[in-house]
């Protein structure tokens, strides 16, 4: 498993497009490339899936789609959450959670992390590395939480909120889109002209 910040985006594949996935979602195409849709109907406060992918040591590291999960930790996500897109007006959000004890991380049903599928269906999770004594550590977890009810088909998508020196042109085109892709704390720190060409 990669620990520090070389190369280790998830390689995306065309084989992913039309897949249904154990979390009970599939990926299709969108108008700006791949997504992540509901199959059927999610109702809000459910934890969908916990996203797996490689965990990289390395606070520094950075890339378009890595999540922070705390404790100085990245997650490179792997299918199907690689393609969760950003709107402004999200339908799902990104949760962090550190298990209480190793044992009951451990003695978890792998059918546990699933809505749908059977044990051989479930993605396997971050495998969690081994500290220098040997011992195993415990990562946290990473979870997509919807935050309203989500219909058949729609397409799940999470606030990317990137800082405004990372912020790019948004294209959801939601009701309330701010233009960019972008923290809305720093939003006024974007300069005038791009702020006014993208007024909501």
């Amino acid at each position: 498993m990669p620990t520090d910040s070389q190369s280790t985006t998830i390689r995306r594949k065309k084989s992913d497009l039309g897949k249904v996935f154990p979390s009970g979602v599939r990926v299709d195409k969108t108008t700006y490339g791949f997504g992540v849709f509901a199959f059927a109907f999610i109702p809000e406060g459910t934890s969908i899936a916990r996203v797996s992918g490689h965990v990289i040591h390395d606070p520094d590291y950075s890339s378009d789609y890595c999540i922070d999960a705390g404790d100085g930790k990245v997650l490179e996500p792997a299918p199907p959450f690689c393609y969760l897109n950003h709107a402004c007006e999200p339908n799902c959000e990104l949760m962090v959670y550190v298990p209480e004890e190793e044992a009951e991380k451990t003695s978890e049903s792998p059918d546990d992390d699933c809505i749908y599928g059977s044990d051989e269906d479930c993605i396997p999770d971050a495998v969690a590395e081994e500290e220098e004594e040997g011992e195993e550590e415990v990562e946290n977890e990473v979870w997509v939480e919807a935050i309203r009810d989500i219909m058949p088909n729609e397409e799940l998508t999470i606030d990317y909120s990137w800082p405004a020196d990372r912020a790019a042109e948004c294209l959801c085109g939601t009701p309330q889109c701010r233009g960019w892709i972008v923290d809305p704390a720093e939003r006024e720190q974007l300069p005038k002209s791009q702020i006014v060409l993208n007024e909501p």
